[in-house]
């Protein structure tokens, strides 16, 4: 193929074919792949203490490769995991073993310190999202970590709608609720331990949440001010809810 950006309007293209196209150009592809540099990702994330030598890693979503390499390069044994085989192709040679997306589901059990996903989730239905984090549950260690950003809408109708549209797909234009990240994670056996608002786009209507998903077994800390990660965990989604709901009114008032 060559490097043309192809119209994400198209949908007799298949969402596999859609990435494979642009991982395999020269050209115009890079609109569509992200090149953040790593610390632009694990410290929202809030990650970055946990990537010492020895730390497995899953990265899903290899983007430009910049991020996978920068792991292997901390000393950390990273699996990469995309939907296409040419963005494996190009990181194959520095990591410890890729992973297609339709097979996530071979994940190895009890492995992962840490498992990332940056700029993935909004590309993804529901139903693919359910199936990703319920097979990158149980390959976590139990102390093990999955980081997952995710975009929201902050006019709060714009959340939650059905995410299957090819079109919003390939866009990355999928947007979720706080609270319905939190039952879809529910939902495939996990548990969120921590959330916090990481980015705020208001001239696009959107924002970017962050959340470590963990194992049902993960080590629970209480403290005594919170009484409980669990706590802490409901008053941070209820104050970065309340924020976004707040900065919604306040741009709707304005048009």
């Amino acid at each position: 193929m060559d490097g043309r950006a192809l119209d994400p309007s198209d949908n007799d293209l298949h969402i596999d074919d859609w990435w494979e196209h642009h991982h395999q150009g020269d050209g115009n592809y890079k609109l569509w792949l992200t090149g953040s540099r790593p610390e632009r990702v694990w410290y929202p994330l809030a990650i970055e203490s946990r990537l010492r030598r020895g730390t497995v890693v899953l990265n899903i979503g290899v983007g430009l490769g910049h991020c996978t390499r920068a792991l292997v390069q901390r000393g950390c044994t990273v699996h990469a995991l995309d939907i296409a085989p040419a963005a494996l192709a190009k990181i194959e040679n520095v990591v410890t073993k890729t992973w297609l997306a339709d097979n996530v589901s071979a994940l190895p059990a009890n492995t992962f310190d840490v498992a990332i996903s940056h700029l993935v989730a909004q590309h993804m239905s529901d139903e693919q999202l359910t199936s990703q984090i319920g097979a990158v549950i149980p390959a976590l260690k139990p102390d093990g970590v999955f980081a997952l950003q995710f975009g929201t809408a902050l006019d709060v109708r714009q959340n939650d709608l059905p995410t299957t549209a090819l079109e919003a797909l390939k866009m990355g234009s999928v947007v979720r609720s706080l609270g319905h990240v939190a039952r879809l994670v529910d939902a495939s056996g996990g548990q969120i331990v921590w959330a916090d608002r990481i980015g705020m786009f208001p001239e696009y209507g959107s924002a970017w949440y962050a959340v470590h998903i963990t194992r049902p077994d993960f080590p629970r800390p209480t403290t005594k001010r919170s009484g409980s990660v669990a706590g802490a965990l409901r008053f941070a989604m209820l104050r970065a809810l309340s924020a976004g709901n707040r900065l919604a009114s306040v741009l709707g008032s304005r048009r």
